[in-house]
């Protein structure tokens, strides 16, 4: 397994020319030895004080300066990502499904056990229709209608997300807004589905 680092920021400028080493040796005389290393660390300091403005760090800020560096450098320092794609399906997408296939069961005056009959109508609806077009995750089918019925039983596994899912639906049906409705539920599925 590979890891994963954030994006090293590019440096320019001083930040991207190397540090000339210090020029003293014992061919010198001790006072030219102590400019020499004076000049390289005021140079170390002029550079220290870039990077700080770099990183957007003001005053002393040497606490800030270490931290930033170290979570920009050091595993230990950055937060953990998730590895993989983001899920498709998410109680949120699921909550959509089901509203759906509940809105088609009850106009057909169907019981929720004949979701096998409607999944078809369901993964018609275009917003279904775009978000299915790529089914490429394991154990899912590459059948519409088979999706739908998997994934709504999967739903109703979570009959508290379920129920707020449906009442949202009717409530939406209720106050003539299913155009609105519509749209939020076609923003979320484009999200998943990238």
């Amino acid at each position: 397994m590979t890891k994963r680092h954030p994006k090293k920021r590019k440096f320019s400028g001083a930040l991207a020319e190397p540090l000339e080493p210090p020029r003293w040796s014992g061919l010198l005389d001790e006072e030219e030895n102590k400019n020499a290393w004076s000049s390289w660390q005021a140079t170390r300091l002029r550079k220290l004080e870039v990077l700080k403005a770099h990183y957007g760090i003001e005053e002393q800020g040497y606490l800030e300066l270490s931290l930033a560096l170290a979570t920009e450098f050091v595993p230990g320092f950055q937060p953990k990502t998730r590895m993989g794609r983001p899920k498709k399906w998410t109680s949120i997408v699921r909550g959509y499904l089901y509203a759906d296939a509940m809105h088609l069961l009850s106009e057909n005056n169907l019981p929720e056990t004949a979701i096998s009959e409607i999944a078809e109508q369901v993964a018609r609806l275009p917003h279904w229709q775009d978000f299915l077009e790529k089914i490429d995750a394991t154990g899912i089918s590459s059948s519409p209608a088979e999706a739908i019925r998997t994934q709504f039983y999967e739903a109703k596994k979570d009959p508290l997300w379920t129920f707020v899912a449906w009442d949202s639906f009717r409530y939406y049906r209720d106050t003539d807004r299913l155009d609105e409705y519509y749209k939020n539920v076609r923003s979320a599925l484009l999200q998943r589905n990238e």
